[in-house]
């Protein structure tokens, strides 16, 4: 599935992803580039990626406004129920990925290890339920990876950074220096609304032990 822009709203069937797999269906290849996308997943589906007992395939989002809420047991973006994370990369746009019942926000549904997460742009707000954020769930919390590609990320909110209702859209950069000044620095930017539903905030995930 490719979604460029325009409004989708999927809803998954039983057992089924909002978008991705159907019942015992892996995710598939997902890619998001702009639009306002709303996916929920059925009973036991992931919001965005695998059926139940299947891996949440490879997801893309390269921009928009995504919202993926998951299914019982399953990631808002990822794993179905029982699930693997499958892998997962986001470079722009504002996501809000919220786990089912025992399901990570982004990764794995229940049971299950968190695959590949990378970050490198955006505002993501991830939510598990009796699991991680962003990786596994159950016995396997804690499991799976998240970096930007070479090194580990840590979620760092901005506070109180946009308006509780109809927030419009930011334009900000954050210089990113590394603790140890030998290794190197960049800008992450980020051009976007926030979540909604009366979050003022913004969720970046950046280098572990960066000063900003």
């Amino acid at each position: 599935a490719t979604i460029n822009g325009g409004y989708v709203k999927a809803v998954g069937g039983e057992a089924a992803a909002g978008i991705g797999g159907g019942h015992l269906q892996p995710g598939g290849e997902v890619t998001i580039s702009g639009g306002e996308v709303i996916a929920q997943g059925g009973a036991d589906g992931a919001g965005i990626g695998g059926g139940r007992e299947k891996a949440g395939g490879t997801v893309i989002i390269r921009g928009g406004s995504i919202a993926a809420t998951g299914g019982n047991l399953s990631a808002g973006i990822g794993g179905g129920a029982y699930g693997f994370g499958g892998e997962v990369t986001i470079s722009n746009g504002t996501v809000t990925a919220i786990g089912g019942t025992n399901g990570a926000g982004i990764g794995a549904g229940l049971n299950s290890p968190g695959g590949t997460v990378m970050i490198t742009g955006g505002s993501i707000k991830a939510v598990g339920n009796n699991s991680d954020a962003i990786g596994g769930s159950g016995g396997n919390k804690g499991t799976g990876t998240l970096t930007n590609g070479t090194e580990p990320l840590e979620l760092r909110v901005m506070e109180n950074y946009v308006a509780a209702e109809d927030p419009e859209p930011v334009n900000i950069e954050l210089a990113v220096n590394r603790s140890t000044p030998d290794v190197y620095s960049y800008v992450y930017r980020y051009f976007g609304k926030g979540h909604g539903a009366g979050d003022t905030n913004l969720y970046f995930y950046l280098p572990v032990r960066t000063a900003t």
